[in-house]
């Protein structure tokens, strides 16, 4: 809630959480006698006892910064599972099975991807330049460069309305995203630290692994809610994408000579 009102904290929770809950769990699985083994410097202990804040504080920087590392790579593999699935269509998928996945993991919805495939063409037709004139890019070739232009338009939306809508749908798809994947860690955690085994081990192993499911399913609806949102104002004409605002101005070019 608090993140509809302060936009800035989008921006921020995703990396702080992630970082928390990995740095905890790394801390309580791997550092058992951390407390009982370490033995501080002068310096640092000075440090440490400057103010009460201080390790709160340190905390708090450390769970960013690796939290930040977290959701950028997770970021970059969702980038690439997007541009290596962007032509495809999860209706044309033989298997039901692979359908279903193709629908999970798409970049776009159908109803964005056929309006946005239907705008790039029209586009094309009526800029196309003159006969006697060379074309640089074909219909096909046109097309697949305006859908290739959806997953990277987050630059052209700075200072317009639309940027707010999908950096929102984008923040809520890396926070469920990156949250749902570190489930199942949290629940090897809590069983460790408070030494459960036997069935009810299994049970929240088998609890964390379901929610994390459901939980990076979500988040992929969010991605593809971001990218499906600004097809759709392709299709409808208030937005044009960079390949779209190139050949726009090379036929005005050409049709001023």
């Amino acid at each position: 809630m608090t993140s509809a009102f302060l936009t800035g904290i989008r921006n921020l929770r995703s990396s702080f959480l992630t970082g928390a809950l990995l740095l905890a769990s790394f801390f309580i699985l791997f550092f058992d006698d951390y407390s009982s083994s370490v033995v501080l410097r002068p310096t640092a202990t000075q440090l440490v006892e400057l103010h009460s804040s201080m390790p709160m504080l340190i905390a708090a920087v450390a769970a960013y910064i690796v939290g930040s590392l977290f959701v950028t790579a997770l970021e970059g593999i969702v980038d690439r599972i997007h541009r290596n699935l962007l032509f495809v269509s999860a209706s044309e998928s033989a298997s039901t099975m692979r359908a279903r996945l193709m629908s999970v993991f798409a970049p776009l919805s159908d109803s964005s991807r056929v309006r946005l495939h239907q705008e790039a063409q029209r586009f094309f037709l009526e800029k196309e330049a003159s006969e006697d004139s060379e074309k640089e890019d074909d219909l096909e070739q046109f097309t697949r460069k305006v859908f290739a232009d959806i997953l990277w338009m987050e630059g052209k939306l700075t200072g317009t309305k639309l940027r707010d809508t999908y950096s929102e749908c984008r923040a809520e798809g890396e926070f469920r995203l990156g949250v749902g994947l570190l489930l199942p860690l949290v629940a090897v955690t809590i069983g460790y630290a408070t030494k459960m085994s036997g069935l009810w081990y299994l049970v929240l192993l088998l609890a964390s692994v379901l929610a994390a499911i459901q939980t990076c399913n979500y988040g992929l609806y969010y991605f593809r809610c971001a990218h499906s949102f600004l097809a759709h104002h392709v299709a409808d004409g208030s937005l044009l994408t960079p390949s779209m605002e190139t050949r726009q101005r090379m036929t005005a070019a050409q049709s001023s000579e």
